[in-house]
């Protein structure tokens, strides 16, 4: 069936305090599709995994190359661009940046004909937020990108988000194999931006939380 997205942007402050030798921990493996699931559990997609033709990004690079390689755009409190900076830079919590760097992220909320959405678990070799339930899909639109994924403040404000619907279908035939005919730009809604920091529990919550954001 047809599919129809939805699309929400932010400023975000996100990230956690690792522990002390998890940075090897971090290098293990290569990025593992994360596992998907419809709420109902009665979705039957035809979708399948094109070759990416992507120019930027390798889909074998590991979890920690990933992070230093992408570059998050920075935004003020305004959702101002200030500049770039690393995916991981952005997401470490520390004395000199306590809540870690504001910059610009994206969540798709893909629903089937029926008004199902679909969600996904997010692989235990994640950095932030791993093994955790989302929504569809939830990343960054990067600096240094074609097409470009770099949002424009006039566009925003009318309700158009071109650069941030370049990163969502990058990012949902990257992490879930959906081909970009599947999600045409113009089926894209967006909903509303917003401003929040994540952190990777709730508090009182406990490492076994299952849900992010």
């Amino acid at each position: 069936g047809r599919l129809r997205v939805a699309l929400g942007t932010g400023g975000v402050k996100a990230g956690l305090r690792e522990p002390a030798g998890s940075a090897e921990k971090r290098r293990r493996g290569k990025l593992h599709r994360r596992a998907a699931l419809l709420v109902s559990r009665t979705m039957k997609s035809s979708a399948t995994a094109s070759a990416s033709s992507a120019q930027t990004w390798a889909g074998n690079q590991s979890q920690e190359e990933f992070m230093q390689k992408d570059m998050c755009i920075l935004v003020n409190e305004a959702d101002e661009i200030t500049g770039h900076a690393s995916k991981k830079d952005c997401h470490v919590f520390n004395a000199k940046q306590p809540r870690g760097l504001l910059h610009r992220a994206f969540s798709v909320f893909l629903f089937n004909e029926r008004e199902e959405l679909l969600l996904q678990q997010r692989a235990s070799t994640k950095i932030t937020f791993p093994n955790v339930w989302t929504n569809t899909c939830c990343s960054h639109p990067l600096y240094g990108y074609e097409p470009s994924e770099v949002e424009q403040l006039a566009d925003t404000a009318k309700g158009l988000t071109p650069g941030t619907v370049n990163a969502a279908v990058r990012k949902l035939e990257h992490e879930l194999g959906i081909a970009p005919a599947l999600v045409p730009r113009e089926t894209f809604k967006f909903l509303t931006r917003l401003h929040y920091c994540a952190s990777m529990a709730p508090a009182g919550e406990g490492a076994d939380w299952s849900w992010g954001e």
